[in-house]
């Protein structure tokens, strides 16, 4: 009887030995599970993250670009974007980064330098421009940034480029090439000059240096004092804005970007040339970046006898 009643015990002890293992196992898996979570998000804290999404002239996702992150234009690591175009990037250190993105069918694009410090976990979005037509993005026209393509005001933008291929000493002589737009200079060179938008008068315009409102006390601005060389880019919104900007808005918003440093090493520039009539034209620049500080400062002097 000694020996039926043990063996009645071996199946109820299989059975709790089996349930013990299962137990266990599933144990383990939480473990690793959470191990795992925890290794990935003690990662993220000790890197300087870059996210973001790549997205085409309409807004669309572009799925399987490639995203680039350079330091001092030194790339430190690469990925692509998945099929709703979200990318991210990170680095064990500090530092101003690029992003530059390329993809088939579109032109490849460098993103502004932007400081990520470790831990940090910074969003940049990258819109790219469809085969080589040149697509600027816009922000005098809406609250938000937009690609020329998705606003519907009548936008002109002279980026760096067409500033330096027209090799002009000055901005007003770019800004005679927007369409709609007038420039006056009174007297000889160095006069005050005005920007008369479809018609409307001087103080009509609302003109912002850098997302700061520039204009004088009653609506004027003197466009005949900005050079050329410490100007990255102008926008010309040839509409009234005033729901944006106020009602010195009426006919148009002039938004200008002053060149900002992006070098680790200060950069210094000096520019020369003459001509008859005792003309003389000397710019001088110097700029660089220190982690989150940038800088940049120009100095610029015309001086003529030709009346």
């Amino acid at each position: 009887m000694l020996i039926a009643s043990v063996v009645n015990r071996n199946p109820r002890t299989v059975t709790r030995n089996r349930n013990t293992k299962w137990t266990m196992a599933g144990c383990l898996i939480v473990l690793v599970t959470t191990v795992g979570t925890m290794s990935a998000q003690t990662s993220q804290d000790h890197a300087a993250t870059v996210v973001g999404h790549v997205l085409d002239p309409l807004g669309g996702a572009i799925a399987h670009a490639t995203a680039t992150l350079l330091h001092d234009e030194q790339s430190v690591t690469d990925t692509t974007t998945d099929e709703s175009g979200r990318f991210s990037l990170a680095s064990a250190e500090s530092g101003r980064y690029r992003v530059r993105v390329e993809a088939p069918g579109f032109e490849p694009r460098d993103t502004y330098a932007v400081f990520v410090a470790v831990g940090d976990r910074v969003t940049v979005n990258v819109t790219l421009a469809i085969g080589s037509v040149a697509e600027q993005v816009v922000v005098s026209a809406s609250a938000t940034s937009l690609p020329e393509s998705q606003v519907g005001a009548s936008v002109t933008v002279l980026d760096q480029t067409v500033l330096g291929s027209l090799n002009k000493a000055d901005v007003f002589e770019a800004l005679r090439l927007v369409p709609g737009v007038q420039v006056v200079q009174t007297g000889q060179r160095g006069g005050t000059t005005s920007l008369f938008v479809r018609g409307g008068n001087d103080d009509f315009n609302k003109v912002l240096i850098d997302g700061i409102p520039a204009n004088d006390i009653g609506g004027g601005f003197d466009f005949g004092t900005l050079p050329v060389s410490s100007v990255e880019r102008v926008e010309v919104l040839r509409n009234p804005n005033s729901v944006l900007y106020g009602a010195d808005a009426l006919t148009g918003v002039v938004n200008i970007t002053t060149r900002r440093g992006t070098s680790s090493i200060p950069e210094l520039s000096y520019a020369i040339d003459g001509g008859t009539f005792g003309t003389l034209r000397q710019d001088l620049s110097v700029g660089g970046a220190h982690q989150r500080f940038d800088y940049f400062a120009d100095y610029s002097h015309f001086d003529t006898r030709n009346k």
